[in-house]
């Protein structure tokens, strides 16, 4: 008899907890949407008033209106660093609720970006964000997004053009020193 109301309790709860679960999957569905769109007014607005936002080149927004800039900055503006990007999301597990009303999730993005001085690379990142729900909806608390800085292809890029610049100093020392040892016989 405890078995069967253990376990019916246990259903009942599992069942309550579905409809939380489905309703940040959509959360999650339309941040990626909006992302992919570049519709930096509606991911603003999955957003907590007081979120706590950071992304790869760690410069933390703290509210809606430092992370509209930072958006704005690396988006739109003229000065924007990022020409295009599309990025596809995955979660680890459910969500981990900490209360009805609060819960972390963490995950990977697989992100191809193309950059205003024309490079374009794609890469995997981790993340971590925590969901509130305030008047019924669920927002974005906080989210902080990190790469790999000892295996990215940033690194890798970096490490070919130290290749050729090392390459490219041989070769003018060689010359010079061939040149230079040529008008000394003189």
């Amino acid at each position: 008899m405890k078995r069967i109301l253990l376990l019916t309790l246990l259903g009942a709860r599992l069942a309550l907890a579905q409809p939380v679960h489905d309703q940040l999957r959509a959360l999650k569905d339309q941040a990626v949407k909006d992302l992919n769109a570049g519709n930096i007014e509606a991911i603003v607005q999955l957003a907590d008033e007081n979120i706590d936002f950071t992304a790869m080149d760690a410069r933390p927004n703290h509210g809606r209106a430092e992370l509209k800039a930072y958006f704005e900055k690396m988006l739109k503006g003229p000065d924007a660093v990022v020409q295009s990007f599309q990025t596809s999301v995955e979660v680890d597990r459910l969500t981990t609720m900490y209360g009805p009303d609060f819960g972390v999730a963490t995950g990977t993005t697989l992100s191809d970006y193309k950059l205003k001085d024309g490079s374009d690379f794609q890469i995997k990142n981790r993340w971590t964000a925590t969901l509130v729900r305030r008047g019924g909806k669920w927002l974005v608390g906080s989210f902080h997004s990190s790469a790999n800085v000892f295996d990215n292809p940033l690194l890798d890029l970096s490490k070919r053009y130290s290749m050729l610049l090392v390459a490219a100093a041989g070769v003018i020392g060689l010359a010079s020193g061939w040149f230079i040892g040529r008008r000394s016989r003189k």
